[in-house]
Order: structure tokens, then C-alpha cells, then sequence
């Protein structure tokens, strides 16, 4: 323990206190105020660094970021369901001929949906994880925090269930496109 008379004899530095993790706030003033008394105007109260308090200004970027990237995954899937079912208009006059009523061709553009945000998970989530961690670890390691990230898994299985469901209830759009499809129309170009 430094008294008074040792102060001369320090360089001025920063010194960090770590209390016992028994100690409690009463403990914890009672030995900031000794050491005010013994060393005046030396003692400080933990502040926040400015990275630090940076990087809590972006703290929600991240959930907003991966709106961004769900909300133009499903538009993806749109896009791509739409132009299908006006690519494959004939196809779908002749499965209409052979018999496919108006709940298997929407069942047809909803199983290719979900095959869309499925494979988007199964690629996507392994992918966004490892480039998450790592991407924290630099900026953690830059920062001197701590590195180990959270990832939580029932937000991520929350969010992967809402990107099928997602993907399912866009679906219904084109379904319906696809449900009009003329088979007279269609099939007359042919």
C-alpha cells in the first residue's frame, strides 16, 4: 500500500482497483474515501473509454443490420418465385391439364420457397457465425475487451423460424400467380 510520503517516489501513473468480489458499495466508498484522504484529488471514478462508449453508440446496428439482410432475403425469394411462375407458365398450364388443382400449384411455389430460405439458413447462419466471431474478435482484441462473443441460440433459432415463415407467407402471392395461370392462354403460345 502506497502512503503519502511515497508519492514523491512514483511516476504519475493510473492505477487500477479491483475489489474483492465480497466487497460491497458501502466497502467500496469507505476505501475510495481513505484513499482520497491519504492521496488528495488522485482518485478518480471508473469511467467508461470512448471506444467503448463508441461501440455502445452502435450497440443495435447489428439487429438492424440483420433486418436489412432478412428483409431483402424474402424479397429475393419473391423475386425469384415471381419470375418462375411467369418463366414456367406453360409448365404450369400442362400440370393444371394433368390434373393439379389450384392447392398443389400453390403448394408447389410454397415447397419452393421453403427450399429457398432453407438453403439460405443451412449456408447463411454457419457462414454469419464464423464471420461474426471473427469479426468481433478483431474489433474485441483492438478494443482490449473481452472476446469471447454471445451468441445467443434461441434468437437464432427464433429468427431462422421466422425467415421460414417468412418465406412461406410471400409465397402466397406468387402461389395465387400461379393459381391464374390460363392453361388455354399458356398452352395456345405453345
Amino acid at each position: 500500500m502506497l502512503t503519502p510520503t511515497d508519492v514523491d517516489t512514483v511516476a504519475p501513473q493510473s492505477f487500477l482497483l479491483e475489489f474483492a468480489p465480497r466487497a460491497d458499495r458501502a466497502d467500496r466508498a469507505t476505501l475510495l474515501a481513505k484513499l482520497d484522504r491519504q492521496f488528495p484529488g488522485t482518485t478518480s471514478p471508473a469511467f467508461e473509454p470512448l471506444d467503448l462508449q463508441n461501440l455502445g453508440d452502435v450497440a443495435g446496428l447489428p439487429s438492424l443490420l440483420a433486418a436489412v439482410i432478412a428483409l431483402l432475403g424474402v424479397a429475393t425469394i419473391v423475386h425469384a418465385l415471381v419470375s418462375a411462375v411467369q418463366r414456367r407458365g406453360q409448365d404450369i398450364a400442362t400440370l393444371k391439364t394433368l390434373g393439379f388443382g389450384s392447392r398443389q400449384v400453390r403448394g408447389m411455389v410454397t415447397t419452393q420457397a421453403l427450399t429457398f430460405a432453407v438453403v439460405a439458413l443451412v449456408v447463411g447462419l454457419p457462414l454469419g457465425l464464423a464471420l461474426g466471431r471473427t469479426a468481433w474478435t478483431v474489433a474485441a482484441t483492438q478494443l482490449s475487451v473481452i472476446r469471447q462473443p454471445a451468441v445467443p441460440g434461441g434468437v437464432l433459432t427464433l429468427g431462422a423460424l421466422a425467415f421460414v415463415l417468412g418465406a412461406a407467407l410471400v409465397a402466397l402471392v406468387p402461389g395465387e400467380l400461379a393459381r391464374r395461370v390460363s392453361v388455354a392462354t399458356a398452352l395456345r403460345r405453345d
